[in-house]
């Protein structure tokens, strides 16, 4: 809050602000930063996503909608426009979130991208589909610990291929932390110095 209202016409901050709020179950609140970044700036199609991932988070999924579907038309991503087809299909707008999970599907494959899209797969009852495409997110260096506590996973959750996953990550956070841990290059001496 401090850093927002020291600079607040920095639309980072708000953006981590509105992540704060979010956090600390603050919807409202998360809701107004993200939405006063993108007063900011409105080009930025990850300020509209989060827009919409605060009225989503705050159980405002109707809300939601137009902003991840105004981030996937100025994207064109696969992480914002399977974003979108979650919104829609939570919003039980079968159709049109089988059209955006498809255009979804068409885009480069990411990280965030193939997470979403195993979402939007979990929640539409088909496992296979979910399990496959968080296999891909983890291969293309997907390391994010939501994935243990994201709803949209919640029918995944005793599926042996979901434990699995939840494993690769767990192992490659902790390589990570090995790595972080070490010596870096830069804080070597050389012999004699």
């Amino acid at each position: 809050e401090e850093a927002a209202s020291l600079e607040p016409s920095n639309a980072g901050n708000l953006v981590v602000q509105s992540k704060a709020f979010e956090a600390a179950q603050r919807g409202d609140e998360a809701i107004t930063s993200s939405r006063m970044a993108l007063a900011l700036e409105p080009h930025r199609w990850r300020h509209q996503q989060r827009v919409g991932l605060a009225f989503a988070r705050a159980g405002r999924l109707g809300e939601a909608v137009p902003f991840m579907q105004r981030a996937c038309e100025i994207s064109a991503t696969q992480e914002a426009c399977a974003n979108y087809s979650v919104s829609l299909i939570g919003t039980q707008r079968v159709e049109e979130s089988r059209a955006a999970v498809d255009y979804a599907e068409s885009l480069g494959a990411t990280a965030w991208g193939a997470y979403n899209l195993a979402c939007f797969w979990a929640l539409s009852g088909e496992a296979a589909a979910a399990i496959d495409r968080l296999g891909r997110a983890v291969d293309l260096g997907y390391t994010d610990a939501l994935i243990k506590t994201d709803t949209d996973l919640d029918s995944l959750r005793n599926d042996v291929g979901f434990q699995a996953i939840v494993a690769r990550i767990d192992e490659r956070v902790t390589e990570r932390r090995q790595i972080s841990d070490s010596v870096f290059p830069w804080q070597y001496s050389s012999p004699g110095a």
